[in-house]
């Protein structure tokens, strides 16, 4: 009988010394996770601001279109 219980604490121990392993790797992988949440959030905040900054680039596009139409139309009377 003693040695069930000999070879079920031992078996703990085991499962013990697997779970602290598998907890050292989760907590490697939470501060990977976290660098790259941060990245990301980094990146998200860089989109934002060219997103806001997209309509007036459109408007100053839409002028050089303008423009550019109208010199070609000169420049296709002056040929």
């Amino acid at each position: 009988m003693n040695f069930g219980k000999l070879s079920f604490y031992n078996q703990n121990s085991r499962v013990n010394i697997a779970n602290s392993r598998v907890n050292v790797e989760n907590s490697r992988v939470n501060r990977a996770n976290s660098r790259v949440n941060r990245a990301n959030s980094r990146v998200n905040r860089a989109n934002s601001r060219v997103n806001r900054a997209n309509p007036r680039v459109n408007i100053a596009n839409s002028r050089v279109n303008r423009i550019n139409s109208r010199v070609n139309g000169m420049n296709s009377r002056v040929k």
